[in-house]
């Protein structure tokens, strides 16, 4: 978002006030794509987060269709940070701006702690609980029945539609070209195929008590389950070889026992990787980081193997 400091903590306050906020309490505390801050309901110490989404990032049908889903996974009883309806019980709200609306919704607070990798024992706990998160969520995505208009397929992407101009890259429209081969030739079918977070890392979830709450499901879309399962794991490709491979095991492992893996192996997550390798890259070059574009690159060049 472009408003200055000032200017975002005044709509900040403005947007938090259709949840009857304690006006003092309202603190800004991310800004990308879109802007995040805390706020209290006036008289309650509970804190809520609010989300302000410009309409030129995301249209309000896209934002009702996230909205519509994270509520049916938190009645299909999942663990995830639902939306807080408003004192007018909407759960969105547009607010008109000189350049266009900004969509204000607000979600609750994901209860536990961040989850921080340390030992080889603890961090396999770590794998275990996302693991069995995501199980739960694509279990019960299988259900899912939108009566809104739905988000999007993972190939309506602006990535997908004009790879040449996002990409631009000759090695990575070579590895485009060869994911997109691999995916071409894998079958989408009710079990491996539905609603997903499509981001899924450290920054996304808690941790209380051995289970995972999962939030900011900004990124969900229809797409392969196993991608999720791959983002999850994108930070090991750091790993040495015979960790990386018994970390994704790990991993499996315990989604194997929320849900069927459907025939996903450690090579398909490992093309999948390679997808979201490719979106970080995208995503880098729409924010000109030319440091990550260039990290990036190499890891491309030298896909990683997983098994």
């Amino acid at each position: 978002m472009s408003e200055s400091p000032q200017d975002l903590l005044k709509l900040a306050a403005h947007a938090a006030s259709f949840w009857n906020a304690d006006p003092y309490s309202v603190r800004v505390i991310h800004i990308a794509q879109h802007a995040t801050a805390t706020f209290r309901p006036d008289m309650t110490a509970k804190t809520c987060y609010l989300r302000l989404s410009p309409q030129a990032y995301r249209t309000r049908q896209a934002i009702e269709a996230e909205l519509e889903f994270v509520t049916f996974l938190k009645s299909s009883r999942c663990d995830v940070a639902g939306p807080t309806p408003s004192m007018k019980r909407e759960l969105l709200h547009a607010i008109p701006l000189s350049d266009g609306e900004v969509y204000a919704v607000a979600f609750e607070q994901a209860r536990g702690e961040p989850q921080q990798w340390g030992t080889d024992e603890h961090n396999r706990g770590i794998l275990r609980s996302r693991g069995a998160a995501l199980g739960r969520i694509h279990r019960a995505a299988k259900s899912f029945r939108p009566e809104k208009q739905p988000r999007i397929h993972w190939r309506e992407d602006d990535l997908f539609r004009n790879p040449r101009q996002v990409l631009g890259n000759d090695d990575v429209m070579s590895e485009y070209e060869a994911v997109m081969r691999w995916l071409s030739s894998r079958p989408s079918t009710a079990e491996n195929y539905g609603m997903i977070h499509g981001d899924l890392n450290t920054s996304n979830c808690r941790e209380q008590k051995g289970r995972v709450i999962v939030f900011d499901f900004d990124d969900c879309c229809y797409h392969w389950f196993a991608f999720d399962l791959a983002v999850a794991m994108w930070a090991g490709r750091e790993l040495s070889d015979s960790l990386r491979a018994s970390y994704l095991q790990c991993l499996l492992a315990a989604y194997s026992t929320e849900n069927s893996l459907a025939g996903d192996s450690c090579e398909e997550i490992g093309w999948f990787v390679r997808l979201a390798t490719i979106y970080r890259y995208a995503n880098a070059v729409r924010f000109g980081d030319q440091q990550q574009m260039g990290e990036l690159v190499g890891q491309i060049r030298s896909p990683i193997k997983w098994c």
